[in-house]
């Protein structure tokens, strides 16, 4: 059988799962729509089908796509009760997402099946783009400054310039990027509270992050971070997670104790550091008890 309902954990929301192939009785399920949550997945499929389905009185709010193949996913803009949506592989066609009222996030591979998001002028909340190939200054500007959380990734994105269209972002994330070189431009975001930078091992202006008085949360999961005293004065900053491979080059862990609001800061102790993660949080603690 290529489909199954599973009750998704911890939710009174259900899944449709329907791998490789798409049968009637499949299309039939979810034409239906009895189900929450629509998962597609497999590598030879037939889910282009769904392009010739009436799919206007569906009701189930999220999609799943997961192929290994180039498919057409120009159906899934006519899912108008669709709230979330991810989708993984190549694809082609091209998905309408002004037509879905009710979108609220997104995850998807940057490809040709999903590249009209950066063109839409749609409002929704949450946003992860793999393998962006587009400037940040192509974005819909309705589209920019209505995100709270955007993660991006992809060597092809070289600049930040054209993030301050996205003028209401608390959330920024950015993974496996060796082009970024320059993030001056992050200054620009006024509600900026967290960041989190992973693979990104390239950037020459790490002292800008010093310069983001709101910032809340910072992730650091790249090789090199020159030196703690590059986030001071950090009036806001709450917590700090290294990555386990990641290096504080001047060895100077005791810095972290001139953060007014440090409270959780993780990391792996390198030669040269005073303190463990352990030691450093009692340190910590001993400082904001006096």
């Amino acid at each position: 059988m290529s489909f199954e309902f599973n009750e998704i954990y911890g939710t009174n929301e259900s899944r449709l799962e329907v791998h490789d192939e798409a049968c009637d009785e499949a299309l039939r399920l979810i034409k239906k729509g009895n189900f929450d949550l629509l998962w597609l997945w497999g590598n030879k499929n037939n889910f282009e089908r769904l392009n010739d389905v009436d799919l206007s009185d569906v009701s189930f709010k999220g999609i799943n796509f997961l192929t290994g193949q180039v498919k057409d996913i120009s159906w899934i803009g006519r899912v108008k009760s669709l709230e979330s949506l991810t989708i993984k592989g190549n694809t082609k066609g091209s998905i309408d997402f002004e037509g879905l009222p009710n979108l609220k996030g997104c995850d998807l591979d940057f490809s040709k099946g999903t590249a009209s998001i950066i063109d839409s002028a749609i409002k929704i909340d949450r946003l992860g783009l793999s393998r962006l190939s587009a400037p940040l200054s192509d974005f819909n500007n309705c589209l920019a400054s209505s995100l709270k959380i955007l993660g991006v990734s992809g060597h092809k994105l070289s600049t930040l310039e054209g993030i301050e269209k996205f003028s209401n972002l608390e959330c920024l994330g950015i993974y496996t990027n060796k082009g970024l070189t320059d993030i001056k431009p992050i200054t620009q975001l006024a509600h900026l509270k967290r960041l989190q930078f992973e693979g990104v091992n390239n950037i020459e202006n790490l002292e800008i992050l010093g310069q983001v008085s709101t910032l809340e949360k910072l992730t650091f999961e790249c090789k090199v971070l020159p030196s703690l005293k590059l986030l001071l004065p950090a009036p806001n900053l709450e917590s700090i997670y290294l990555g386990d491979n990641t290096l504080i080059e001047d060895r100077d862990i005791e810095v972290a104790l001139d953060f007014p609001k440090l409270g959780y800061f993780s990391f792996a102790k390198k030669k040269g550091y005073k303190y463990d993660a352990i030691q450093l949080k009692e340190a910590i603690e001993q400082k904001q008890n006096i």
